[in-house]
């Protein structure tokens, strides 16, 4: 981009330079840093012959070789009236090319045409060009610096939005996976590549989710298991804190392999570079990679390590939230032997369920967690009730009808259960509003407490109680489907005679064989 950019500004103090010399009707000889002849005299009439002459240009050339070569060239006078000017175009230090004007002491170049003085001498016409050439050149600067400042600010805007639309996805979007495709095509459809790729290794400090997964978007002018093999093998390479983000052929077979530059950011987690995020085939007008699109790409690797930190803090806390439910409800099977299973059981079936409505993952989530947690309250029931194997007497059963209030109360204060609390304080109500503890109907009814009231009835039927054994899988559905619009939701019923219960039967051996070790 920089050499681009020289370029342009070189093109464009010369010409406009030539421009004014011509409307001076003074000739003049552009050359570049090396003296090689870019731009010749405009022709006149008056003057067309003596430009032409191969003396002069033989003159003019040796000028341009012996002028390139000083740090300072000085005018030289060829003949009485006739003087050439040197003015050298620079970047900086950087010398990048220079004009020659030959300035002419005679009224038919410099005077009125009627014999007349010139109104100026060659040593005040050589200060003005001088003069012109500064402002041109200095002008050209600040125009390139305004185009490379629009650049940037561009560059800048495209980033804060990319970033922008990725932060808020991270609040949208739980599936590690799927973030990571999301940001890979938004880079892509913001940068100027072919293709990008982003590699995570298979070490212990990464989300299993993301483990050894290379997510690629683009075309890649090759096979594309050919970049994620040399990607994956990048991820083990990198160093962060001595890492050239531009790739060489000692470190991978990329850039031959592509034929094109590649750059490769690494991806950091905890100070450890966990992954990598690569772009090849740059396009546009300048194949080479501008220190613009370094930043951008170190910026998004950078917002992938918050990411991946971000969901590993997640995941250690879900799973510790996740554990802790788990032993709460393992502490509540563990209270009566013939239930040992029911919440996690109760748990599969909401979830499936509200896979089959359509909900979402991360509703069905929920209602598996609110389905472990359901009976929590008959901790604060007596076992001597809970186990009982005869029919219950009228205070007994009012004292189980309270574990749905007391589970209320035991969890209510816990932030991440309180969307999943109507579960547990409602799924004992019914369809009817025979049910309990509040009597709600019908879609009063919080749609979670209508889900778990067929997944809890449900498994309740299909196992061994202490006042009776299980009921066959067939009678089960029957009675489901015959109680559809008493007890339950009818849709919901409908919902549920449809899902598929293998997961279900699966688990319930395995309850039976841990009931049978156990014993």
């Amino acid at each position: 981009m920089t050499g681009k950019l020289t370029d342009d500004r070189v093109e464009l103090v010369q010409t406009e330079f030539a421009q004014r010399c011509h409307s001076l009707n003074l000739p003049v000889w552009q050359f570049d840093a090396a003296g090689q002849v870019l731009r010749e005299p405009a022709n006149t009439d008056k003057l067309a012959p003596s430009l032409q002459s191969p003396s002069l240009q033989a003159h003019i050339e040796r000028l341009a070789s012996t002028w390139t070569a000083e740090d300072d060239p000085q005018s030289v006078e060829l003949s009485a009236g006739c003087r050439f000017l040197p003015f050298v175009c620079r970047l900086g230090s950087q010398r990048l090319g220079m004009s020659i004007v030959m300035a002419l002491d005679h009224p038919v170049i410099n005077g009125d045409g009627h014999g007349n003085q010139p109104l100026r001498s060659p040593i005040n016409l050589e200060q003005l060009l001088q003069s012109i050439h500064d402002d041109i050149t200095t002008c050209a600067g600040d125009r390139q610096t305004l185009f490379q400042f629009s650049d940037q600010l561009a560059s800048a805007y495209e980033e804060i939005t990319l970033m922008h639309t990725l932060g808020r996805a991270m609040n949208r979007i739980t599936n590690a996976r799927d973030f990571v495709a999301m940001m890979c095509q938004q880079v892509l459809e913001n940068q100027p590549f072919a293709w990008i790729a982003i590699g995570f290794g298979d070490r212990d400090e990464v989300v299993a989710e993301l483990a050894g997964h290379v997510e690629l978007a683009g075309t890649p002018p090759c096979d594309r298991s050919l970049i994620k093999q040399n990607a994956m093998q990048l991820v083990t390479r990198i160093n962060p804190d001595k890492w050239n983000v531009l790739l060489d052929s000692q470190r991978s077979d990329l850039p031959s392999l592509i034929n094109t530059e590649v750059l490769a950011h690494p991806i950091t987690h905890d100070g450890k570079a966990i992954g990598v995020l690569i772009a090849g085939n740059k396009g546009g007008n300048d194949s080479k990679i501008g220190s613009v699109e370094m930043q951008f790409l170190d910026a998004a690797a950078d917002f992938l390590g918050i990411f991946h930190e971000n969901t590993a803090r997640y995941v250690e806390q879900h799973t510790l939230f996740m554990g802790t439910i788990q032993a709460m409800t393992a502490a509540i099977d563990a209270k009566d032997r013939y239930t040992c299973g029911h919440s996690e059981r109760v748990a599969l079936i909401a979830r499936l369920m509200a896979v089959k409505t359509e909900l979402g993952d991360q509703v069905a989530e929920r209602y598996h967690v609110a389905g472990l947690v359901h009976d929590v309250g008959k901790i604060g029931v007596p076992e001597a009730i809970l186990q009982k194997s005869g029919r219950l007497t009228d205070d007994e059963f009012e004292q189980i009808k309270r574990h749905p209030v007391i589970g209320y109360e035991i969890l209510k204060d816990i932030a991440r259960l309180t969307d999943m609390l109507p579960g547990v304080l409602y799924h004992h109500e019914r369809w009817d509003g025979k049910g309990y503890p509040h009597g709600l109907s019908g879609a009063d009814i919080p749609l979670i407490g209508r889900v778990l009231a067929v997944a809890d009835t449900f498994d309740a039927m299909s196992s061994t109680r202490s006042y009776r054994p299980s009921i066959g899988r067939a009678k089960v559905l029957e009675e489901i489907r015959l109680c559809a619009g008493t007890q339950f939701d009818p849709e919901l019923a409908k919902i549920f005679l449809q899902i598929d219960l293998q997961a279900y039967d699966h688990m319930v051996s395995r309850h039976h064989a841990a009931n049978a070790y156990a014993a």
